[in-house]
């Protein structure tokens, strides 16, 4: 990734395996094809802040700490918020993008699933 990204973080609890309470995808906007590009998948186990903060500072470890965001659209889960502010303080917090976020990360998966 070369200069500053948007980041789309979409969090759902609904698709997640046994063990696991959280499912987050990571994204970016490809300026270039006109779609959001996953970049990474995260389950967690809870979802505390604590939590949270190791599953983006692993993000921007798996990166090799270059990942800066210009903004980040996220829900407005207090303890989500709270990592997000920690990891990338310098990206500022636009909002919620559920609806769109949703719609491509519910979409996404059922083609992934769907593949043989």
């Amino acid at each position: 990734m070369s200069g500053p990204v948007n980041i789309f973080i979409y969090c759902t609890f609904r698709i997640v395996p046994r063990n696991f309470h959280q499912f987050i995808i990571v994204m970016t906007y490809s300026e270039g094809h006109k779609t959001y590009a996953p970049i990474f998948f995260i389950l967690l186990q809870s979802r505390k802040q604590t939590t949270y903060y190791h599953a983006f500072q692993q993000v921007i470890c798996a990166s090799d700490w270059t990942i800066k965001a210009k903004t980040i659209t996220a829900d407005f889960e207090q303890a989500l918020l709270k990592a997000i502010s920690y990891q990338f303080p310098k990206g500022p917090f636009v909002g919620c993008n559920f609806i769109g976020s949703r719609h491509f990360a519910e979409n996404y998966l059922i083609y992934i699933y769907q593949q043989p």
